[in-house]
């Protein structure tokens, strides 16, 4: 049976669907898939370990932090209202070369690969921008990593949810070059403030989907328009006030789980 786990207020299932993509009967011991062996990490921020990511709090009035008044474990991304002010989160890169720490994914030919991210944003009404879903980790996250005025993001691989600054509805986007990226799905999500939505990303050995709420957006990439065989790609969150306001994205966990 898959593993179905409930966090945050919204009681939606973790990821929406990519547990239904790799059979699993006990993730803390691995997955299962046709028999074969793999690995599972899961950060659901109970407690939050600073250690554990890479964080840019760009500006004096940006923070992250765990939201101590909340008992389902959840990490908060904060930006003043002064334009152009910075916040960027992700997993850490680990000791060995090209390790993306926890919910890090690796598109390997042949074999099946998932991740989730479930966030939400405190504010639409004005316009921030934001890319939360999975880059390169040879990327190392530094300031500038979303450009002013505009939210768009470096050049680097990757894959996940977009928002441009005066926008309310985010793009799936994905390619070797995020700041001129493929769009998966235009509009593919309105956001609503202060509301949950489950981001899932799954790999089957060749082709990727991605997932929001349990609902595919646009159609499979083959893993050779996405990133090169082998690339690992890390969980992140970057966030820009691209015309000053108020905005905190808040994390409630992160998941990756590799057939060996």
């Amino acid at each position: 049976m898959a593993m179905a786990h409930k966090s945050g207020n919204s009681g939606k299932v973790l990821g929406g669907g990519f547990e239904y993509k790799i059979p699993v009967k006990n993730w803390a011991h691995g997955l299962e898939a046709g028999g074969k062996s793999g690995v599972f990490t899961f950060d659901d921020f109970l407690p939050y370990t600073e250690a554990n990511y890479d964080l840019i709090e760009g500006d004096s009035g940006s923070t992250v932090d765990a939201v101590v008044a909340s008992l389902n474990g959840e990490v908060a991304l904060t930006l003043d209202a002064t334009a152009n002010d910075e916040v960027y989160f992700g997993a850490k890169k680990t000791a060995a070369a090209g390790a993306g720490g926890i919910g890090a994914i690796k598109l390997v030919d042949g074999k099946v690969s998932a991740a989730a991210i479930r966030f939400k944003v405190s504010q639409i009404a004005v316009a921030s921008s934001f890319f939360v879903g999975w880059m390169e980790v040879g990327y190392t996250i530094a300031a500038e990593a979303l450009v002013d005025s505009t939210g768009v993001p470096v050049a680097n691989d990757g894959v996940g949810l977009h928002r441009k600054a005066h926008v309310t509805q985010c793009d799936v986007i994905h390619g070797a070059s995020l700041a001129a990226p493929t769009t998966l799905k235009s509009s593919a999500h309105a956001l609503i403030a202060d509301d949950y939505l489950n981001l899932s990303l799954s790999f089957d050995g060749t082709d990727a989907r991605v997932f929001i709420d349990g609902v595919q957006q646009g159609d499979k990439v083959a893993r050779t328009d996405l990133v090169a065989d082998g690339i690992e790609l890390r969980p992140v969150a970057l966030m820009k006030g691209t015309t000053g306001a108020v905005e905190v994205l808040t994390i409630d966990s992160f998941a990756g789980a590799n057939e060996r």
